[in-house]
This record gives C-alpha cells, structure tokens and sequence, in this order.
C-alpha cells in the first residue's frame, strides 16, 4: 500500500472506531460499560500477547543508544512540566492529576506512529520506528503511566493504591519481563507476525471507546470539552518531548529522523488503559486524545501529500 493510502486507512480507522463509540454512547445507556469491557480485554487479553513476542523477539542495538537516553529525557521533562501545572496553575489533584500527566507524556507511537514514520521516511525507517516504540514508549505506559495511575487512582480505589495495586493491574509488564527472558524459539516469525496483527484489533476498539468516553462524560456532546487541563496536555505532548530530542540531537549527538518523528506523536491511545486499570479521569485523556490525535493526523496527511 503506498504510504499516504497507508496514512488515509489509518485515519479511516480513526474516525470509524471514534464514530462508532459516538452513536453508541448516544443511543446505547450501557456503551460507557461496554466501552470498559474492550478495554478490559486488551488490557488483559491482547496487550500483554503482544508485549511478550514482541519483546521476545527485540535485539537491542548500540546505535539507538544515544537516541533513546534523549527520549527518554523528553519524556522525563514533559512529565516534570505536567506535574509542576497540576500543582501549580491548574490545581488539580487525584484521578484527574494522575489522567493529565499521563496525558502529557504517554503517546500514539505503535498504530499512529508506524505508518506517520513510513509515509514520511520510507520503509527504511522502521526499525529505527519499532525501536522507539518497544523501548521507549512500552515502558513509560507500564512502568511510569501504571505506576502514576496506582498512585493517583480514583477516590472510591483509594484503600488499594500503592505497589499492590500497580503489581496487580499491569499484565503485560509481566508479558514485557517474560519476553526479555524468553529465547528466540518461544517466539517464531509467525507468532510476532500474528500478534501483531492484535495491534491492528485493538485500534478499533481503542478508537470506539474513546468516542464512548468523549461522548458519555460530555453529556452527549461530541468532540468533548476543550477544558484548560485538556489543551495544557496537549500542548506540553506535541512540543516538549519533540522539542527535547530535536535539541539535544542538535547539541550533542545526531539521533534517527524516526525518533523525531515518534517523539511528535499525540496522547497515546493506551492510556486509556488506565481509565480501565484504575479509573483516571476519562474526560481529561479522552479529550487529549481527541485534539492532539486531530493536530497530527492533519499534520501528517498534509506532509504525506506533498511529500
């Protein structure tokens, strides 16, 4: 498929799953919980399967080296700015700090970032793509967005915070550990092809909840709410991890155009994982969600027209 077809499937997918979820938290009053049982099942179904093989599969590379330490300081640096506007200007605290934060930093680096890599900078790319993803991404959702979610659960899951709850509602990081200690042959071409293809399952479902939650906690209303804390997400996810790479690549060491590209990429669309794992507030996640996701796919079908 050539890459800007593959950048117009990905955004029909987009608004087909988000429309979906709208008709239905209009029409259905139990879509907001069916909308949480397809969470449920990636969280605990497809989303570790494909932690495992992929991770089972990775073979780490010196060369990224240097580009994943400047990723991760994007990262660290958004997150720090999310909590300093959470405490500081905004005033927000509990499951809606804990949704902003995460907001903030957590993005859309496997189904949206991929193709956006591939349209933009050829196939060639990928790896340096799937690297980024695997190493960066996958680890702040299931170390740092789960541990922040366990942290900052909502009020009526106030008594299991703490370890125990992270330990107990992060399956796939034990998928993560299991597929770095597991040999080659416990993960055949076939299986990481297969499970990969659950990624793909899960886009939809993930796309349908989002406009379940958008929908739902707007009182019908669709897009949701563009509220202070919901455009501060957004604005610190598009420019502080980008601006943070593109910095340090500039003044230090050259990292792959890929890694520009992932570090671009909006609100993930698993962080609505934590709405399921530990009832952050949705509105906040499902409206960065919404707006940055809009934001890059007008960017990045742009780029690929007349690129």
């Amino acid at each position: 498929m050539p890459y800007p077809a593959t950048v117009l499937a990905v955004a029909a997918v987009i608004l087909a799953g988000s429309a979906a979820g709208v008709l239905a938290a209009r029409r259905r009053s139990n879509a907001t919980a069916i909308a949480d049982s397809m969470l449920s099942v990636s969280l605990w179904a497809i989303l570790p399967v494909v932690t495992f093989f992929n991770f089972a599969r990775f073979e780490p590379s010196a060369e990224v080296g240097v580009g994943l330490a400047f990723a991760y300081l994007g990262l660290a640096t958004a997150l720090v700015i999310a909590w300093a506007l959470a405490r500081g200007p905004l005033r927000i605290e509990g499951h809606t700090r804990g949704a902003f934060m995460c907001a903030a930093f957590h993005a859309n680096t496997g189904f949206l970032g991929l193709p956006f890599t591939a349209a933009l900078l050829g196939r060639d790319a990928l790896p340096e793509a799937i690297t980024y993803d695997q190493l960066v991404s996958t680890p702040w959702l299931l170390v740092v967005a789960f541990s922040i979610g366990a942290t900052h659960c909502d009020e009526r899951h106030a008594g299991a915070r703490s370890l125990r709850v992270f330990l107990t509602r992060n399956p796939a990081l034990y998928a993560l550990v299991a597929g770095l200690l597991a040999p080659d042959a416990l993960a055949p071409t076939w299986a990481v092809d297969a499970a990969n293809v659950l990624v793909v399952a899960m886009a939809p479902l993930g796309f349908f909840a989002l406009g379940v939650y958008a929908t739902a906690g707007a009182g019908a209303r669709f897009p949701p709410a563009f509220t202070m804390p919901v455009a501060a997400a957004v604005i610190v996810k598009l420019t502080v991890p980008v601006a943070v790479v593109a910095a340090c690549a500039a003044l230090i060491h050259d990292v792959p155009d890929a890694f520009l590209v992932q570090a671009a990429m909006p609100t993930g669309l698993n962080s609505l994982l934590l709405v399921a794992a530990y009832s952050l507030d949705r509105a906040i996640i499902s409206g960065a969600i919404v707006y940055s996701t809009a934001v890059v796919l007008a960017w990045g079908l742009v780029a690929a027209a007349v690129g």
